[in-house]
């Protein structure tokens, strides 16, 4: 799409979800949003919303970091935040 004034029009993208600990997580365990939402007893509404940047509730972060560690998946160290 071209503007009237020069070039394209840039259109704004999603934050990338590999970069998130629960889409790197479910990555690596290889399921669907849905199992992955069963798994950690949310929605699934839910674990898109992580995926995209949305922080992690604490009552659920340390079963996604226990399940980040039993898989070989680096987890962010909170005090380099």
């Amino acid at each position: 799409m071209k503007n009237k004034n020069h070039g394209l029009i840039l259109t704004r993208r999603k934050p990338n979800a590999p970069d998130t600990l629960a889409y790197r997580v479910r990555a690596k365990l290889e399921i669907s949003q849905a199992e992955f939402s069963k798994l950690l007893g949310v929605s699934e509404k839910t674990v898109g919303a992580w995926e995209n940047g949305r922080a992690v509730s604490h009552f659920v972060l340390p079963k996604l970091e226990k399940l980040a560690r039993q898989n070989d998946v680096t987890v962010p160290d909170p005090q380099t935040k």
